[in-house]
């Protein structure tokens, strides 16, 4: 698989929101898949995933790994607006 890790994907309440994404070597089109890290929006990453992504497009699959802005800071709902 190839992985492009910390693209920017939006910049939302003056952050830039980072994306890792893996892809399967050869043409597509592949199915894709989001992965978000738990952490009840307060804590975590997107590297917490990091392990999952070359397994999961070796079976065929896009999968990009988004982070989000994390509470307090961010009051609910921007994570669910980043994502």
């Amino acid at each position: 698989p190839v992985v492009t890790r910390g693209s920017t994907y939006p910049t939302a309440g003056g952050e830039a929101l980072k994306l890792d994404l893996a892809a399967p070597a050869g043409g597509g089109p592949h199915p894709a898949v989001v992965l978000f890290h738990g952490g009840a929006w307060m804590m975590g990453g997107r590297g917490d995933l990091a392990p999952f992504l070359p397994e999961i497009a070796a079976k065929g699959y896009v999968v990009a790994s988004a982070s989000y802005r994390l509470a307090p800071k961010h009051r609910f709902p921007a994570q669910i607006d980043d994502a």
